[in-house]
């Protein structure tokens, strides 16, 4: 059987043949009979047998799922369209035959693939008879039945309308039925009637379909003549306008349908990229792509639907730069330079733009803006080279880009601002990027420091603008102020007095909580106690993940001392009373209390996430004793749960605080830390141990190995292969299982080490797969490993492995009831097949 593969390139090589340029007549079998099964197609007398086979062929694939479709679409309009084949009557047989399959008489086929194999069919017999009158007979009938028609059933075309793929044909039939129109009847009245239709198929909501609509738009408006061109350009921008209503200067985008609008934008960019737009209509035009450029709407599961609008509206203006003069784009817009507006407008959305495509969009339209309209448009230069098309391409790294573009010129200054302050910054549904775009709030405003109190008035205006769902644009508009606030002022109270007396209304309080200790840190010395200790007693209970609440806590402890004693019996795991502790202690006078509180909540709380924690913050602490014990359970932490070693948490932070103790007494079980297998926890016990080696390399594991040979305490060997071992026997073990037969083989030793893992349970099984792995390479000629009966299969096979290199006659005493322990004791003994009875 042929592959789909095959098939095409035959129906492709077939339609190459057809292109003889002698008569198929000439080169077709006499008397070889061809029955044609092809209901309803009326095939003329004298067809050549050449022809009639081509034609049942390319039918049978027409109705084909797969790429064959296109290959046998194409040899059918081949032959249909031959001079000599038009003469016997085979196109007209063809046309009349796809056009009764969609009639609404017709019965209706099974399989959708059928009617788009004939749609592709007429549609490229329109396409290829273009500047000949071979189809202009036929177009009547096509478009009647590629269209609803009120006197007459639909449920063909129902049917055909169902799938995107076909509505998109049918687009490309309307498109050449009015090209052919134009070139050879002049029937405007149905030219007409096909914008229409293609006016209607811009808010499909497949982007194929709208896109062939906006294209085929354009490209009849190009054959039009300027009066009806322009009414064409008319319409589409009256349309575009009734989507949305101007409230108080301001467009309300709330009821755009993003699937229009895209469909609308798109016609524009085609039609500015063929300069079918007269330049009298280019600033409505711009309007109309300038609030595209900004247009972001969200679905019901949050979904970004404006995205396709945007990179539309890049795409138009990267045209409108290529097509039209610097003359002609010397208008204004709201009073300003329209080439400069644009500017900036591209500047915000290269920079500030949620996806990659339209930063890269924005980026390139740019550059083209800039280079085809030298001397018109600030800085132009310097700001193609800071917006450059690869420095954009990641989010945090194009907000850089934006702040450099500010400090240029202040038209890029007031435009980034205004998109850090909108739906791009500090309103988006990611609070990382509202953290970043709040900072860049920061740094543009300390470089405009005349700008301080606009933009602070502002932010505090709209912080009392919102209710209490906006929960994410209230965290990013505290970020702001807290970004740019460097010294207590009024302002900063009312909202302090504002977060606490509507905190139980707040969504998103964490973030809140977070944005708001962030100000307090930042004024701290100007605002009255009280009213800090308020804030904060709502604060504390939470999980402080960035550290800012235990912060705001600690100075506020520096200021009224006594808190120390309530937040002593407040503290648990993972809440804020805690960090502060932590914080404080130095300076608290409360020392020994801390410790005892950070100790009870360590024994009593298993968690690895809260231990993870306790770690992280115990720097302060880092000479006592009772934390170099924590930091010893914490490196001896394996606990194991549904979702794997979730104690590689506590390790990893353990190991951390361990390299800036550096304490002797430590280092074996770093050294089993930095052996393991868990890459992540192998490379930071690497780092505690100094070894500037890829943890990967068998040059790492060596050196770890070669470690004995210099300050090596005997009682280390046991901590350290202890972790070894999970290497030798892990994923990936090459580099691990080198370095120790490499080590055992300069005269190293680790017999007895091993030997006495044997008694540690969590590790036993990779001890004895250790052991087996240097019988095997033949480091090891023999030991002495007695037998423990055992369920667990690895464990049983090691055994196997370990007898079959030097004690066979042990492996008679293991069950073999599981086929996978027989299977090794078989590969063991295969040289003596009696001791397998």
């Amino acid at each position: 059987m042929w592959g789909w593969e095959e098939r095409y390139i035959t129906l492709l090589w077939l339609s190459q043949l057809l292109l003889a340029p002698f008569d198929l007549a000439s080169i077709s079998s006499q008397g070889t009979e061809v029955d044609l099964d092809i209901r309803g197609f009326a095939c003329p007398p004298n067809v050549p047998t050449v022809t009639l086979r081509v034609i049942s062929l390319a039918v049978r694939y027409l109705s084909s799922s797969g790429k064959e479709r296109d290959a046998a679409k194409i040899l059918l309009v081949r032959v249909a369209m031959r001079p000599d084949m038009q003469q016997v009557g085979v196109l007209r047989a063809l046309v009349r035959w796809a056009i009764s399959c969609l009639h609404p008489s017709a019965g209706l086929e099974s399989s959708p693939y059928f009617y788009i194999g004939i749609l592709s069919f007429l549609a490229g017999m329109l396409v290829s008879s273009a500047g000949t009158p071979d189809m202009v007979e036929y177009l009547p009938d096509i478009f009647n039945v590629t269209r609803d028609q009120d006197d007459m059933p639909t449920t063909i075309l129902d049917a055909i309308k169902k799938s995107a793929v076909s509505r998109k044909i049918i687009i490309k039939i309307f498109r050449a039925i009015a090209l052919l129109d134009l070139a050879n009847t002049q029937d405007l009245d149905r030219v007409q009637t096909v914008i229409g239709d293609l006016l209607d198929f811009l808010e499909d909501e497949a982007t194929p379909v709208r896109l062939a609509a906006s294209k085929a738009l354009s490209i009849i408006t190009l054959k039009l003549d300027s009066d009806m061109a322009s009414q064409v350009v008319d319409v589409v921008l009256d349309t575009f306008r009734s989507t949305y209503r101007m409230v108080a200067g301001k467009a309300d985008l709330s009821d755009v349908k993003a699937f229009q609008w895209h469909g609308l934008v798109l016609t524009f960019s085609h039609l500015l990229y063929r300069r079918s737009i007269p330049p009298s209509s280019l600033a409505l035009v711009l309007n109309a792509l300038r609030l595209a450029l900004s247009f972001e709407k969200r679905s019901g599961i949050s979904a970004s639907t404006g995205t396709n609008v945007r990179d539309a509206a890049n795409f138009g203006i990267w045209a409108l730069a290529r097509r039209y003069t610097t003359k002609e784009l010397q208008i204004e817009l709201d009073g300003r330079s329209a080439l400069q507006t644009l500017a900036t407008d591209l500047v915000v959305a290269s920079s500030l733009d949620p996806a990659g495509n339209v930063r890269r969009g924005s980026s390139a339209a740019l550059q083209e803006l800039i280079g085809r309209n030298p001397d018109m448009i600030a800085e132009g230069i310097q700001v193609v080279q800071v917006v450059d098309y690869h420095a954009i391409a990641l989010r945090s790294r194009a907000v850089e880009v934006g702040i450099g573009a500010a400090e240029l010129s202040d038209e890029y200054y007031r435009g980034v601002l205004d998109g850090l302050l909108g739906w791009r910054g500090i309103k988006d549904s990611n609070a990382a990027v509202r953290r970043t775009a709040a900072s860049a709030v920061g740094g543009l405003v300390r470089e405009k420091s005349y700008d301080f109190r606009r933009v602070l008035g502002l932010l505090t205006g709209r912080l009392k603008e919102l209710v209490p769902r906006d929960g994410d644009e209230r965290h990013g508009v505290l970020l702001s102020i807290a970004s740019i606030i460097e010294f207590s002022t009024d302002d900063v109270v009312d909202i302090l007095r504002y977060v606490d007396g509507g905190w139980a209304t707040f969504r998103n309080q964490s973030l809140i909580a977070e944005a708001t200790c962030k100000i307090l840190i930042a004024t701290r010395l100007g605002i009255e106690i009280q009213l800090q200790q308020s804030i904060l007693e709502k604060f504390l209970p939470m999980e402080d993940a960035f550290g800012v609440i235990s912060d705001a806590a600690a100075n506020l402890v520096g200021m009224k001392p006594d808190l120390v004693a309530g937040y002593l019996e407040k503290a648990k795991s993972k809440n804020a009373y805690l960090g502060t502790l932590f914080k404080v202690f130095a300076t608290s006078g409360h020392q020994a209390a801390i410790v005892s509180t950070i100790q009870g909540i360590w024994k009593r709380d298993k968690d690895p996430d809260s231990r993870a924690m306790i770690l992280r913050s115990l720097g302060p602490l880092i000479h006592l004793e009772e934390a170099v014990r924590m930091v010893e359970e914490g490196l001896d932490d394996f606990t194991i749960t549904a979702q794997g070693d979730v104690g590689s948490k506590v390790r990893i932070e353990a190991v951390k605080v361990a390299a800036v103790m550096n304490k002797e007494r430590l280092r074996g079980r770093v050294m089993r830390t930095a052996s393991e297998k868990l890459d992540k926890v192998r490379r930071e016990g690497g780092k505690c141990l100094g070894l500037d080696l890829d943890p990967s390399s068998e040059e790492y594991y060596r050196a770890l190995l070669d470690m004995q040979l210099s300050r090596w305490d005997s009682s280390w060997s046991e901590t350290f292969l202890s972790g070894y071992v999970t290497s030798v026997t892990g994923a990936f073990p090459q580099a691990s299982r080198s370095a120790l037969v490499s080590f055992c083989e300069a005269g190293g030793t680790v017999t007895s080490p091993l030997l006495a893992l044997l008694r540690n349970a969590r590790v036993v099984v990779p001890v004895l797969e250790t052991i087996a792995f240097l019988l095997d390479m033949g480091v090891l000629q023999s030991v002495d490993v007695p037998f423990v009966p055992s369920s667990n299969l690895r464990r049983v096979e090691a055994y196997v492995r370990i007898y079959g290199n030097c004690e066979k006659e042990k492996l008679k005493g293991i069950s073999r009831k599981f086929p996978r322990v027989r299977d090794a004791v078989r590969d063991e003994l295969w040289e003596d097949p009696a001791m397998l009875a």
